[in-house]
Order: C-alpha cells, then sequence, then structure tokens
C-alpha cells in the first residue's frame, strides 16, 4: 500500500494495493495486483527503399514504442553521415545533409534509444544496412 488518501494513486514497484472508496459515509474496498515488468522496445524497421517512386518505401524510418531517448545516424561507405535525427517520426529521403541524391547502394545505420520501463534501462544501441535502390 501507499496510505495515499488521493483520487489519484500512482504504484511504482509491483505488488498487490489495497483500495478504498468511501462517498457519503459508504465504503467498498477491492485490492488489485499490479505487476511490472521489463518488455523490449518494439523496433522495426525496411531493409530498402526507393526514394524515386511513387508507392510504398520511399523513405527509411523507424517505428519503436515507448522510448524516452531516440537517435538515428546513417552513414556512407565512408563512414560520413548522411542522415542524423532524434526525432522518431522524422525519416531518411535517401539525400545528404546537403540535398545531394545518394546513390543505390548499402548504407550502414546506427540506432541508439533507451526504453522508458524500467526508468533505469540501459542504452540499446544497435546498426544494420538499409539498401537504396534507385531507377536505372
Amino acid at each position: 500500500s501507499t496510505l495515499e488518501t488521493t483520487q489519484k494513486i500512482t504504484a511504482k514497484i509491483s505488488g498487490v494495493y489495497r483500495i478504498a472508496i468511501t462517498k457519503e459515509g459508504c465504503t467498498i474496498t477491492d485490492s488489485v495486483r499490479l505487476r511490472f515488468r521489463k518488455e523490449d522496445a518494439v523496433f522495426t524497421f525496411l531493409p530498402s527503399f526507393s526514394p524515386e517512386t511513387e508507392f510504398l518505401n520511399t523513405e527509411f524510418y523507424y517505428e519503436i514504442d515507448d522510448v524516452q531517448l531516440f537517435e538515428l545516424k546513417v552513414y556512407d561507405k565512408r563512414k560520413n553521415i548522411l542522415f542524423e535525427t532524434r526525432n522518431i517520426k522524422k525519416k531518411w529521403n535517401g539525400k545528404n545533409p546537403k540535398g545531394a541524391i545518394a546513390p543505390s547502394g548499402e548504407y550502414l545505420w546506427v540506432v541508439k534509444y533507451k526504453p522508458n520501463c524500467p526508468k533505469d534501462s540501459k542504452l540499446v544501441v544497435q546498426e544494420g544496412k538499409v539498401t537504396v535502390k534507385r531507377k536505372k
């Protein structure tokens, strides 16, 4: 129990919580079991994209849930940063920072994120390759 007597109680650890609600002299009691567990963030990406098409997969992006910190970088073969963001919603359009079109080929991506749960979770670093496909 937190021994709080407010309308809203924040539980921070797993356990059984006894609830008592009193209104107009009548009290209703119940108990609730809360179990917090660490789950890995949901992390998905597309292995390739084609910026010049009018259909799907025209940008490289991540869909990741429940993180408190996020950073994505895309590098060319010479380790130059072509794309960098801390905004989960921002997508790479296949161009470098100056707007020049990146040629067809493989590019290294590195993502760093910290899951929200638990609050003391460690920074996760993952990397892989994404293929840019251009019209010939």
